[in-house]
């Protein structure tokens, strides 16, 4: 399963998709969140074609960016967990949220990008899931684009 709440993205995952002939993948048009209902994402506002940094967050992640918000539907995590074991997360922003709520039982591996909204999110999502049982591996992004960035891979021990 492939979550994307933006609308251009999912066009493009979707396209991506049919053209590689991924017959076992299945796209939802929405956002994964600590539960159900609708939340105001933010997009940047620029006419590019670079979709990066639509999130939770005003400004983008480093709080540069002109953003503007709209309305999504969303999924919660424990809805779509059992019978999950491996999630691969880059939700711009609202990891932990989304962690904190998480059910993580059947989980093995949990690949999460973290964006360091007020240097925080990093400790806390690395404390909640070794407390789940996982073992940590961290790995800081120093590129130009990427800076503070965290990519966390958790494995079950």
């Amino acid at each position: 399963l492939a979550y994307e709440p933006d609308r251009q993205n999912f066009a493009l995952l979707t396209k991506n998709i049919q053209e590689n002939q991924l017959t076992q993948v299945s796209c939802i048009n929405a956002a994964i969140a600590p539960k159900s209902g609708e939340i105001t994402l933010q997009e940047p506002i620029f006419t590019n074609e670079w979709r990066s940094g639509v999130g939770i967050v005003c400004g983008g992640w480093r709080g540069v960016l002109h953003t503007r918000g709209f309305l999504v539907l969303a999924v919660g995590i424990n809805q779509i967990l059992p019978g999950v074991d491996l999630i691969k997360m880059d939700i711009e922003g609202m990891e932990y949220e989304v962690l904190e709520r998480a059910e993580l039982n059947e989980v093995k591996t949990i690949m999460v990008e973290v964006h360091p909204r007020k240097g925080k999110q990093v400790a806390k999502i690395e404390k909640k899931l070794q407390k789940a049982g996982f073992e940590i591996e961290r790995k800081e992004d120093s590129s130009r684009w990427g800076k503070g960035l965290s990519l966390i891979v958790a494995r079950r021990v």
